[in-house]
């Protein structure tokens, strides 16, 4: 796993992270969030294996940029301890969770075809 994503993987990874906080803001629940995050991560990284959990850091980068321009602008730091951090910590963890299985059974696929 030492290869690097390509730049369009980043972006593509950056584009699904910004179509999932739309998503999310319809849905408006911790639990769908999370398990939104973990699905995206798993189908990128089932796609493209060769990223692996870092798809769910690509996954989850928008997120984090929007909530800190908002308590840049905004301020209340202490809402932000409270009630936002622990959401995007169990966005990045079920992001990450998810690519890094949707990696790992894609590479059981592959090698259960490959003959011997």
């Amino acid at each position: 796993m030492s290869e690097k994503l390509s730049l369009s993987g980043r972006i593509l990874g950056l584009a699904g992270g910004c179509s999932v906080v739309v998503i999310i803001s319809i849905l408006n629940s911790i639990v769908t969030d999370l398990l939104v995050y973990g699905l995206a991560g798993t189908l990128l990284s089932f796609i493209w294996p060769k990223g692996s959990w870092r798809w769910g850091l690509w996954l989850s980068v928008p997120l984090w940029f929007f909530v800190g321009v908002s308590v840049a602008f905004a301020g209340y730091f202490h809402v932000f301890l409270t009630k936002d951090l622990p959401l995007l910590l169990g966005v990045l963890i079920s992001s990450c969770t998810g690519a890094y299985l949707g990696a790992r059974f894609k590479s059981r696929i592959i090698s259960k075809k490959k003959p011997f």
